[in-house]
């Protein structure tokens, strides 16, 4: 039975890693992004006395990305960690996977994010993986982030397919 229990365990972890492995694959609904839903001005960090002030990326934010045309392309949420880590929620359809990590650096109120998945087709089959670049600039009051993004897919044989560039802008979030 313990060893069942650990087949089905392992089996869902799996499946899990498979659908949030496309995580940023904006070619499943690129073009059918409406603009991204207000949060609360409560949360945000330049409506609340306790802002950080100070101009690290370290924080939770509200990223939109957006086309050289200024159309949405995706928005999330994204964490920035002090050990260089990056978590990032995207808000296209769970099914399609809409969770990406990656790695970053700063200099400065300048950052350099890299982070990478695996991409599927419509259907769940494994498409290639995507490559994100990212290099924001923090605001001087450290409340907000913006710069260009580079969204690169690669097909299974690493040949690069889709190019996606643009820019992101951003809002710290905070405790209310």
């Amino acid at each position: 039975m313990k060893g069942l229990i650990i087949i089905a365990a392992t089996a869902a972890a799996l499946a899990a890693s498979v659908v949030s492995a496309q995580a940023c694959d904006p070619r499943l609904y690129q073009g059918k992004h409406a603009a991204a839903p207000k949060l609360p001005a409560s949360i945000l960090a330049k409506n609340h006395p306790n802002s950080p002030g100070d101009t690290s990326i370290v924080g939770f934010w509200r990223v939109t990305y957006s086309d050289p045309n200024n159309n949405p392309v995706f928005s999330s949420l994204q964490q920035w960690h002090s050990d260089g880590t990056e978590f990032e929620f995207a808000d296209i359809p769970t099914i399609t996977g809409d969770i990406c990590m990656g790695t970053w650096v700063q200099d400065r109120r300048t950052a350099k994010l890299w982070h990478t998945a695996w991409t599927f087709d419509g259907n769940g089959n494994p498409a290639g993986t995507m490559v994100l670049t990212e290099t924001p600039k923090v605001s001087r009051d450290g409340n907000s982030f913006g710069g260009p993004f580079d969204l690169k897919f690669y097909d299974l044989e690493g040949n690069l397919e889709t190019e996606i560039q643009g820019t992101n802008q951003a809002d710290r979030l905070t405790l209310q």
